[in-house]
């Protein structure tokens, strides 16, 4: 794994995280550095990546740069979800616009869905309100997972 920074102009410094480079080496020609040039042979598959995480995206505004590199990947992981899911799905299946969202609404409830089950079985003393509010949540998750046949496959 190699980390570039590079300055392409005066005020403008980009840096680059490449897992298939593993030295910095620079080309003669151009001056810049191979991780550079890849990028932007590249360039475009990033830019279209780029498009699909935002259209449903998690970002929040933040300045803690972890958090920043955690919502970028899993908005990466949104889109990969969504290549996986389009090879395994019949194309007309898919080919309504808002498939997508559906898509990362029923993957975000099959995800909490084991720790939301765990949390009710740990809810005995809980406040009421609370563990009532928790076990109709619960309800609506399981039926949401089951409709779509994931929890029958745990």
């Amino acid at each position: 794994m190699t980390l570039v920074s590079f300055q392409s102009k005066r005020n403008k410094n980009s840096m680059l995280l490449s897992t298939v480079h593993n030295d910095c080496a620079v080309d003669e020609e151009s001056g810049k550095p191979e991780i550079v040039l890849s990028y932007i042979g590249t360039k475009g598959g990033v830019d279209s990546l780029d498009q699909m995480a935002h259209s449903f995206s998690v970002k929040k505004r933040t300045k803690i740069w972890p958090f920043v590199v955690f919502f970028n990947m899993i908005d990466c992981a949104g889109v990969a979800a969504r290549v996986v899911w389009s090879k395994k799905v019949p194309r007309n299946c898919y080919a309504q616009p808002d498939n997508r969202q559906q898509l990362l609404l029923q993957l975000a409830k099959e995800l909490v869905f084991d720790q939301v089950k765990r949390r009710a079985v740990a809810a005995k003393t809980m406040y009421l309100p609370y563990r009532i509010n928790l076990e109709t949540v619960l309800d609506s998750l399981s039926a949401s997972c089951d409709q779509s046949g994931a929890s029958s496959k745990r």
